[in-house]
């Protein structure tokens, strides 16, 4: 429950005060109050979920959150329901855990109990968790190329698509938020609120990007050299290109957790021999 709770209240936080306010001081906060974000390796000890809690995260996560996305985004012809729409997709956080507890107390019911924790390896936990991970990659990943491809045909097929798209569908227009402050009145609402939202995903990716490298260092046994840093920071580059920057995130707690779990198996058999 405590778990829960912390999930919901981290959500209506950022959908309240912004991702950019977030995240820095989520971060900031888990870095210096949280064993997990030690950098003495030694310290950090794995904490195993129930394999039930992360088999339901994805539909929890296509029920809670893509589906609202989608009905957020669909142009309804009806503008009280595209209204509606909206207002009910700024509470997808507490949708996504509820749905999440939901399924989980479903297939509990129907599923054969799992193996108790200390029946079940560290490479048991580590796989099933590999599968959330590769699933959000995987998302964003399709996200950030869907749009690379969609700038790239306007850009090089300019008479497959009408002239709105032609004058918005820039990588300008898409990626660059422009002054941060000025002087002149904003063209319009949607433009005001798609220079806020840039921001926002900047400074708050830049701040979850930091965390992240962090705990991930923090995580390696051996001493980190500049060159370890210099070639996490090409593996940051790489997979914030491929994927964006919640791709490079999910990478990088992946890689965490492999350092973490596959090190408390080799550990284990240690203590058997």
């Amino acid at each position: 429950m405590r778990r829960i709770f912390c999930t919901i209240l981290w959500g209506v936080y950022m959908q309240m005060f912004s991702y950019a306010a977030t995240m820095p001081i989520y971060a900031l906060v888990h870095i210096f109050t949280s064993s997990a974000a030690t950098t003495n390796r030694e310290a950090i000890r794995p904490r195993y979920l129930a394999p039930l809690d992360l088999k339901v995260i994805i539909p929890a996560f296509g029920i809670g959150y893509f589906l609202l996305s989608f009905l957020f985004a669909y142009p309804f012809s009806s503008g009280v329901v595209q209204q509606w729409c909206g207002a009910i997709w700024q509470g997808f956080p507490q949708y996504v855990v509820l749905v999440q507890v939901l399924l989980a107390k479903l297939f509990s019911s129907s599923s054969p109990p799992a193996r108790p924790t200390g029946t079940r390896s560290p490479r048991d936990d580590y796989q099933t968790l590999s599968k959330v991970y590769s699933f959000a990659f995987n998302v964003a990943a399709a996200t950030q190329l869907f749009t690379f491809a969609v700038l790239g045909g306007v850009k090089l097929f300019p008479s497959l698509f009408p002239q709105w798209a032609i004058a918005t569908l820039t990588f300008n227009n898409v990626f660059n938020p422009g002054p941060f402050y000025g002087s002149q009145p904003m063209n319009s609402m949607a433009s005001g609120m798609q220079t806020f939202f840039l921001y926002d995903q900047y400074a708050g990716s830049a701040a979850a990007l930091i965390w992240g490298s962090f705990l991930y260092l923090g995580s390696r046994k051996t001493d980190v050299a500049w060159r370890d840093g210099a070639w996490l920071g090409w593996e940051v580059s790489r997979w914030f290109i491929v994927a964006g920057a919640g791709g490079a995130l999910v990478r990088l707690l992946q890689r965490r957790d492999a350092e973490l779990l596959l090190d408390a198996e080799i550990d284990e058999r240690k203590k058997t021999l």
